[in-house]
């Protein structure tokens, strides 16, 4: 709920502006996940999993492999 919209206005004028930096969280990347994005990007297979099923690192490296496809998905939009 906004309690004061003027006050949210002058906020985003002032990102625009260069008054103020948005602050950004950058999520930690596991090496798991960069691992996923390394053999997305060398051509491996999604299968090629070096993780155990059910693991976290499992689902990171999925991640990063199929962040990897998407990005060379978009790219070929161009």
């Amino acid at each position: 709920m906004i309690t004061n919209p003027t006050e949210l206005i002058d906020f985003g004028r002032s990102l625009f502006y260069g008054r103020h930096t948005a602050k950004i969280a950058k999520p930690p990347v596991s090496r798991a996940f960069q691992g996923g994005v390394f053999a997305a990007r060398t051509g491996m297979e999604r299968d090629d999993n070096p993780y155990p099923c059910g693991t976290v690192a499992h689902i990171d490296w999925i991640d990063g492999y199929e962040s990897s496809v998407e990005v060379d998905q978009a790219m070929d939009l161009y």
